[in-house]
C-alpha cells in the first residue's frame, strides 16, 4: 500500500515532549511503544544514540521499524484509531527484521487490549 508518510509522521516538538510524559507505554523488549489519544494518526521512531554511536546503525533500526509500520498499515488503522504513536528501540544488540516485526505487531495488538 502506498501511504504518504511524510504526513504520518510526528515532528512537532511540544506534541513530542506531550506523548512522552502523558502517553501509555507499553515494552515488549527491544521496542517500548508510547501512544496516546489524538485528532489523527501520527507516528515517531526513536534510536537512541547513547545504544548506537553509528548514524548508520541507527538509521537502519529506524528504516525497518518504519518498513513494518507502513507495510502492514492497513492492519495499523484498524487497531490503532486516532492514535499518536511513538516507537523506541531500547536494546543494544542490532536487531533482525523478523524479531521487531513480531514486537511491533505484537504490541500494536496490544494497544486497545489494555485500554478494554
Amino acid at each position: 500500500m502506498n501511504v504518504e508518510r511524510k504526513k504520518h509522521m510526528l515532528i512537532d516538538k511540544k506534541s513530542i515532549d506531550f506523548l512522552f510524559h502523558k502517553g501509555k507505554s507499553i515494552k515488549s523488549f527491544p521496542v517500548i511503544i508510547y501512544a496516546i489519544n489524538s485528532k489523527e494518526n501520527k507516528v515517531l521512531f526513536s534510536v537512541s544514540k547513547k545504544l548506537f554511536l553509528k548514524a548508520v546503525d541507527r538509521n537502519k533500526i529506524k528504516r525497518q521499524l518504519k518498513s513494518i509500520y507502513f507495510n502492514n498499515y492497513n492492519l495499523v488503522q484498524d487497531k490503532i484509531k486516532n492514535k499518536t504513536i511513538a516507537f523506541v528501540y531500547i536494546s543494544k544488540t542490532k536487531p533482525t527484521y523478523l524479531q521487531l516485526q513480531n514486537k511491533m505487531l505484537y504490541l500494536i495488538s496490544s494497544i486497545n487490549k489494555d485500554e478494554e
